[in-house]
C-alpha cells in the first residue's frame, strides 16, 4: 500500500495555489489530508468539507509532510522556517529563496538530477526561467550555449489574482488604471489595449528585477555562473499566457535538423510546425515551441519562440512535479 501523506497550502487564494490543488486532487491516492492557510479573510471563503482551512499565524502552524508556499516574498520569509521545524518538506513558489546557495532550484526536466531530500527547501524558479530552461537544455546538451537573449510577452495572471482582477477591471472600464503592473517609482499606465516594456523594479543600470531574476535563476540551474544573458521583460494584455523569444548562441555549430528532431523527442515540449501562441499553451503542461530557425549571420546560433501556460508550466506543474519526485523516492539521498 502506497504512503499518504499531510499536505498543507500556504497562500489560500493565490491562482498558483488553486491549480495545486486541482493537480493534488488528481494524486489521491497518495494524499492523507490537505490542509490550507489563508488570511484571516481569505478563510471563510475557502471553507470546503474535502479540507481544512486555517487563518496563517504562527500558533494554527501543524505539522505536515510537504508544504507548498504560493503566498508571496513575506509570507514565506516569515513562515516556511516554521513548516519545516515541524517536519514540512517546503516547495516555495515566491522568489525569496531562489538564490540562496542552500536552497535548491528546480526547473522540471532540466536539472532534477540534483540531488533530493526530504525536509528541505525547494524553489519554483520564476515562470519565464522554467519555460525557457525547459526549451534550452535539450539544445545545451547537443551544441553547449553561451549567450541566452529573451525577450518576454508575459501575461497578466503571472502578477497573482489582484492584479489579474485589476486587469479585468481596465477591459470593462477603459478609463480605469488598476496600478499593480508598475512600479511606484514610474509613471502607471493601463496594460488593456497596452503593453508595458517593464516588469519588477527598475535598476540604476536600466534592467528590472524580473530580467535580474531570470538571468540569475538560469546560471544557477544550468550550474553555469558563466552563461551570459539579456533580458527584456514585457507585460502585455493577455489573462494567461507567456511567450519568449529565444535567441541563443552555442558553442558549437548548429545542426538545425538534430537539433528540431531532438525538441520534437524531449518531454514535456511541443513543437508546432507554422505557430504556437499562449492560447494554445493555455491548460497544457507542455511547452510550445514554433518559430525554430538558425540565425542568417550565425552558424552559432538559433532562433524561436515559445508559449507556455504560466500557472501550470510556470508554477504549479513545476511544484508538483517536484513532489512528485520526493514521493516516489528519487535522487532522494
Amino acid at each position: 500500500m502506497s504512503k499518504k501523506y499531510d499536505v498543507a497550502l500556504v497562500g489560500g487564494r493565490s491562482l498558483v495555489l488553486q491549480h495545486i490543488l486541482k493537480l493534488l486532487k488528481k494524486r489521491s491516492s497518495v494524499i492523507e489530508r490537505i490542509t490550507i492557510y489563508a488570511s484571516k479573510d481569505g478563510v471563510e471563503s475557502l471553507k470546503s468539507d474535502e479540507y481544512q482551512v486555517k487563518e496563517m499565524k504562527f500558533e494554527n502552524i501543524a505539522s505536515h509532510d510537504f508544504a507548498f508556499f504560493s503566498g508571496g516574498d513575506l509570507i514565506s520569509l516569515k513562515y516556511a522556517a516554521r513548516f519545516m521545524e515541524l517536519g514540512a518538506t517546503v516547495i516555495d513558489n515566491s522568489s525569496i529563496f531562489r538564490l540562496n546557495q542552500e536552497s535548491k532550484l528546480i526547473a522540471m526536466h532540466v536539472n532534477d538530477e540534483d540531488r533530493f531530500e526530504k525536509g528541505e527547501l525547494y524553489c519554483n524558479p520564476n515562470c519565464v526561467t522554467i519555460m525557457v530552461a525547459r526549451v534550452l537544455k535539450p539544445l545545451h546538451d547537443l551544441f553547449k550555449m553561451e549567450k541566452v537573449i529573451v525577450a518576454t510577452y508575459q501575461a497578466a495572471s503571472g502578477m497573482g489574482k489582484k492584479a489579474l482582477d485589476g486587469f479585468l477591471k481596465e477591459q470593462a472600464s477603459p478609463d480605469f488604471i488598476s496600478g499593480f503592473f508598475l512600479d511606484d517609482c514610474v509613471k502607471k499606465r493601463p496594460l488593456f489595449n497596452n503593453i508595458l516594456p517593464l516588469i519588477g523594479t527598475l535598476e540604476n543600470d536600466g534592467y528590472t528585477s524580473e530580467e535580474y531574476k531570470i538571468r540569475h535563476e538560469l546560471k544557477k540551474i544550468f550550474h553555469d555562473p558563466e552563461l551570459e544573458s539579456s533580458i527584456t521583460a514585457v507585460r502585455v494584455p493577455l489573462t494567461n499566457g507567456h511567450s519568449s523569444v529565444i535567441h541563443v548562441t552555442f558553442e558549437r555549430e548548429v545542426d538545425v535538423t538534430k537539433a528540431l528532431e531532438t525538441l520534437k523527442n524531449s518531454e514535456g515540449i511541443k513543437y508546432q510546425e507554422e505557430y504556437c501562441c499562449p492560447l494554445d499553451a493555455t491548460g497544457s503542461e507542455d511547452v510550445f515551441v514554433s518559430r525554430f530557425r538558425r540565425d542568417l549571420d550565425c552558424p552559432y546560433a538559433l532562433t524561436f519562440f515559445v508559449s507556455s501556460d504560466n500557472l501550470l508550466v510556470g508554477a504549479a506543474s513545476n511544484a508538483l512535479y517536484l513532489f512528485d519526485l520526493l514521493v516516489q523516492g528519487e535522487n532522494i539521498k
